[in-house]
């Protein structure tokens, strides 16, 4: 049996929230419209087309270890990855499943080596044209197509609105990164996690 293990990222792999830490390295604004997409009153496409190109016209590439130095890990994800990545790696993989700033998740998969699916988008001159968003239906799909090789382990924080995933299938594994959620699978962080992944690859 093939094991991929898919993470979030905001809230999850980090404390902080990539969309405020870029907003607040580079002095901009939060946008009203951030809590108009908390709100449900605009969706996450609508969202990200307002702010990311915002966002992009102060970013540099040579910006990310800069930005990376300024997210805040949640407790024991270095350590997981350094004993599981291997496992990972020879069975199904590991991804970062993630709307957050493109460019931060990119980043952070690169450093870990981590395959990332994030925003797609295409930045010219005076123009950032947004291809796809990542909203929970987005998610869905991936990890579906993980779960058709094998058993899928979705790790995910449960605070942030929007990304619910009502039918994820029979093959994926659904672990909240929340204290405070009540389920079958529940951590606060990734030594939690450590604990109960050695069960989860017996079934």
């Amino acid at each position: 049996m093939k094991y991929t293990l898919a993470l979030d990222m905001d809230g999850t792999i980090t404390e902080n929230n990539s969309w405020a830490l870029v907003h607040d390295f580079y002095k901009t604004n939060l946008p009203d419209w951030t809590d108009l997409f908390e709100e449900k009153k605009i969706d996450l496409l609508t969202w990200v087309k307002r702010d990311l190109p915002a966002v992009l016209k102060k970013y540099k590439t040579n910006d990310d270890d800069l930005l990376l130095s300024k997210l805040k890990l949640k407790p024991g994800f270095e350590d997981f990855l350094e004993k599981w990545a291997l496992f990972f790696r020879k069975s199904g993989g590991i991804s970062i499943i993630s709307g957050g700033v493109p460019f931060i998740v990119k980043a952070l998969g690169k450093k870990y080596k981590i395959d990332t699916h994030t925003v797609e988008y295409e930045k010219y001159t005076d123009k950032v044209i947004i291809k796809k968003a990542m909203d929970g239906q987005d998610k869905q799909k991936i990890l579906q197509e993980y779960a058709k090789k094998g058993r899928v382990i979705y790790v995910a924080d449960n605070s942030l609105k929007g990304f619910e995933l009502k039918d994820y299938g029979d093959n994926i594994i659904k672990i909240i990164m929340d204290n405070y959620q009540k389920g079958k699978y529940f951590v606060k962080d990734f030594y939690e996690l450590d604990k109960i992944i050695p069960d989860l690859i017996k079934q």
